[in-house]
Parts: structure tokens; C-alpha cells; sequence
């Protein structure tokens, strides 16, 4: 049993150094989609450090379903949601409005 505790301790601490990019909060939130015109779903919200309110593309016809729920989880329950940005240079101040999808790593529910 003790190994397995290890083992799990190990895994995350690996995966926090893994994941030395950068996290920004979600400070505020809507769920958009595109209706008809395509199968994209975004957040338009405003970012920790911005001043503005961008569009966060989440989910796509090919990728980020789980994104979606998260989103609608976070925002039944009055939670928060975080981003961890997968480009080095990217910043939350200078994230930008419709961004590639592939530019979010993570989106986890926070606070």
C-alpha cells in the first residue's frame, strides 16, 4: 500500500514540474457558441491582469468536449476557471482574443 502512496506522490510532483507554464484565472465568464455556423464553443470573459474581455476558444467538432463541461460545471456551482497557457511566451496580460485552441493546455475549475 505504502508503494502505491509513493508511487501517486511521485506522479504529482513529476506532473506539477512538468507543468511549469503559465496559469491565469478566469476572473469572469460566459459560455458562447456559434449556434449554427460551426461546432466552436468559446468563453468570453475577462482574464487575471487583463483589462479587457477576450474570447477563449475551448472546444472545437474534433477537440475539447470535456472543456465544455468543465465550463458548465464551473459555472453551475459558482467556481472559477483557470487556463494553463502551452506557449512559453504567452502571458495573461497578452494572451490573445481567439486564440488557437492549441494554446490552452489545461482548463481546470478553480477557487
Amino acid at each position: 500500500m505504502r508503494k502505491y502512496v509513493l508511487l501517486f506522490l511521485l506522479l504529482g510532483l513529476i506532473s506539477s514540474v512538468c507543468n511549469a507554464g503559465v496559469r491565469c484565472k478566469i476572473l469572469s465568464f460566459t459560455i458562447v457558441t456559434n449556434g449554427n455556423q460551426s461546432n466552436d464553443v468559446y468563453l468570453n470573459g475577462w482574464l487575471e491582469g487583463k483589462e479587457e474581455s477576450i474570447w477563449i476558444n475551448i472546444a472545437n467538432d474534433q477537440v475539447g468536449k470535456h472543456n465544455v463541461a468543465l465550463a458548465l460545471a464551473a459555472q453551475m456551482s459558482g467556481k472559477t476557471l483557470s487556463i494553463d497557457l502551452a506557449n512559453e511566451e504567452d502571458t495573461c496580460a497578452n494572451f490573445p482574443s481567439r486564440a488557437a485552441i492549441g494554446r490552452i493546455e489545461n482548463l481546470l475549475i478553480s477557487g
